[in-house]
């Protein structure tokens, strides 16, 4: 039991972070996780993001009262729209048959219907309505097939993905049959799919095999992903730090090795590289000041991840004065 800890309020899109120590002591540190304005509640998540922050707001209330016996009435959860991430939505069939007979094809200019009350869980009573032409449907004409898709169809995949060697097939192709036609580009399913497909690619498998339409395919992918946690859960958190290296291994592909700046590009390639590498180096920073902040283990040495982070970010330095260097010869 962590007294301290058990007084700070419930968020799931919370202002601090927390992580615990090892054996024997087990002891939990809690610091920001982004700037906290004088006076305002602190607030944790009580569960692990990683997992708990996959969900919409819907399945996020069923855990919620499961565990502690009451709904969550979060900012992110008392907001339809989660704030602004969409997370939920789904498509309202008329605006996007209406926006496709008009030639629009981006689906994030298409109505979605989110709730009108997002604490409503019977979905027999909760009632959605729709962005743009205001339509209303019952959540029972869609959250089954939603239920329906996470079980049957993602969930089963990711708990046996070494077992289930077709997973990352059956995740492309899940995103490409429901993203803009069933659900909102950023719907906590697609983020599901999109998990399946990064753990083969970049955890269980070589990033290193991937061609550069993949490697782009990839990375605009992950930022999109940055983009939904900039916004639900911003600042320092597990979530992120497991994101950021990915981000930053791509940006090394995609702008040193598939360019080769280093070698015969122009001036201009090469400033553009170096903003590229910047941008990779405060990811690497996010990453090291996290890790740096954890408890050390047992025997008081760091884990391997904050040597992994140094040493990372020891890399983009490196590259960086590189870059200056054919830069400072190329201006000459």
């Amino acid at each position: 039991m962590y007294k301290t800890a058990s007084e700070f309020q419930h968020a799931c899109s919370p202002n601090c972070q927390w992580n615990i120590g090892n054996y024997p002591d087990f002891k939990m540190r809690i610091r920001a996780a982004i700037k906290i304005e004088a006076g305002t509640p602190l607030t944790l998540n009580r569960f692990a993001y990683e997992e708990f922050g996959k969900f919409g707001t819907l399945k996020r209330q069923e855990i919620h009262l499961e565990t502690f016996g009451s709904p969550c009435k979060c900012a992110l959860c008392l907001d339809p729209t989660e704030f602004g991430t969409f997370q939920s939505a789904i498509v309202c069939s008329p605006c996007r048959k209406e926006a496709r007979r008009k030639g629009i094809k981006d689906p994030l200019l298409f109505g979605y219907l989110i709730p009108e009350n997002p604490l409503e869980m019977d979905v027999n009573q909760s009632v959605w309505k729709c962005t743009k032409c205001h339509r209303t449907s019952s959540a029972s004409n869609f959250i089954p097939k939603v239920n329906e898709f996470y079980v049957d169809r993602l969930e089963d995949i990711f708990i046996n993905f070494i077992q289930i060697q077709r997973g990352p097939n059956v995740a492309i192709n899940f995103i490409r049959e429901n993203r803009g036609s069933f659900v909102h580009p950023n719907h906590w399913l697609l983020k599901r799919a999109f998990k399946i497909i990064r753990r083969d690619r970049f955890i269980t498998g070589d990033p290193g095999s991937l061609s550069y339409s993949e490697l782009e395919k990839m990375y605009k992918m992950h930022l999109a992903l940055k983009g939904i946690l900039d916004v639900t859960a911003p600042g320092l958190n597990l979530e992120r730090i497991y994101l950021l290296p990915s981000i930053g291994e791509m940006i090394f592909k995609l702008y040193l090795k598939c360019f080769n700046c280093l070698a015969g590009s122009s001036l201009a390639e090469m400033i553009e590289a170096r903003e590229w590498i910047l941008e990779c180096r405060k990811l690497y920073e996010d990453c090291d000041l996290y890790w740096k902040g954890t408890l050390p283990l047992r025997d008081g040495s760091r884990a391997s991840s904050v040597r992994g982070s140094a040493e990372e970010l020891a890399g983009c330095k490196r590259a960086l004065a590189q870059l200056d260097d054919h830069i400072l010869h190329a201006s000459a």
